[in-house]
């Protein structure tokens, strides 16, 4: 009975191993991945720049800026662009990946029925057949994919967390660009009208007769410095909504009015915001040194003027 009784505990124990399989050798390290895909590039051990402190970043960094626009605006850039949407899906697939993964570890059953019936009224069940199988994983091959769809979905989840913040951060970037291009308009209206006075006054002082040409000169040409760098700064607000709009383009906006409507004007000289509200933007755009367009409930556009804060 010795006999039998070890050839059975010898089965008992080969079954489990190979049930077990071969233990799975550990990832490469990244210097060896290094090593092979760029042979011919040597990487310093320091940078001259230095590194910056690892530290998670704060999903909330919005709300240090004490904006509520902006956070309304970049809320809902994440719940309605196109982009980040495709990424969440990703994030889903790439999870649905890793549950496929790990069912091809678990055992397969299958149940079959068969049955019949005869015009008579009587009929019944034939025959019932129960299928159950297991791949044994004895290579590795199953865990080896288990494991790739893990470090992937991780992978993925980490670039839908880089995209969000990617986005956020453009249409921040976005907002105070454009603010700080009208602030400078405004300023340079004023520097503009401001040399425009003078020339008149130098004007005056000539033709009574306490002043001179070279005055007048110098004055026209200080209207027409302010007036060029005027068009330079007008130039780079076009450009500033012109990226805004870029980096909204994806956005799908509710049918309310853009959450900047609520903003309220700020300006310390509130006839210079008044004349500075002159041009209107589409409700995605963020306010300039005055105003923005806005649409009421009856469809007209109508004017606010509202000045952010930066």
């Amino acid at each position: 009975m010795r006999a039998p009784r070890s050839a059975f505990g010898i089965l008992v124990a080969a079954l489990a191993a190979a049930m077990a399989g071969c233990a799975l050798n550990p990832p490469p390290p990244a210097t060896d991945l290094q090593r092979h895909a760029l042979p011919n590039t040597v990487v310093p051990t320091a940078w001259k720049a230095g590194g910056a402190a690892a530290a998670p970043v704060a999903d909330r960094w919005l709300a240090s800026f004490g904006d509520p626009g902006l956070s309304a605006l970049v809320g809902e850039a994440l719940v309605y662009n196109a982009d980040l949407q495709v990424a969440a899906a990703r994030v889903e697939q790439a999870a649905g990946y890793v549950k496929v993964a790990d069912g091809a570890l678990l055992p397969s059953v299958g149940v079959v029925a068969m049955g019949g019936g005869k015009s008579g009224g009587s009929g019944g069940l034939d025959g019932i057949w129960l299928n159950a199988s297991l791949e044994l994983d004895v290579w590795g091959r199953l865990r080896y994919g288990q494991a790739a769809a893990q470090e992937q979905s991780a992978a993925v989840a980490a670039d839908y967390a880089y995209a969000r913040q990617s986005l956020a951060a453009t249409v921040a970037k976005g907002w105070f660009l454009a603010i700080e291009a009208g602030l400078q308009r405004a300023i340079a209206q004023d520097a503009v009208r401001a040399a425009e006075a003078l020339l008149r006054l130098a004007q005056d002082r000539l033709r009574i007769g306490n002043g001179n040409e070279q005055a007048v000169a110098e004055a026209r040409v200080n209207v027409g410095t302010a007036r060029d760098r005027l068009r330079q700064i007008e130039l780079a607000r076009e450009q500033a909504l012109r990226a805004w709009n870029c980096s909204s383009a994806a956005t799908r906006w509710p049918k309310s009015r853009s959450p900047l409507a609520s903003r309220r004007c700020r300006h310390p000289r509130r006839s210079a915001c008044r004349r500075s509200c002159s041009s209107g933007g589409p409700t995605s755009s963020p306010p300039s040194a005055g105003s923005q367009r806005l649409s009421t409930g009856s469809g007209r556009p109508r004017r606010r003027c509202c000045l952010a804060s930066a």
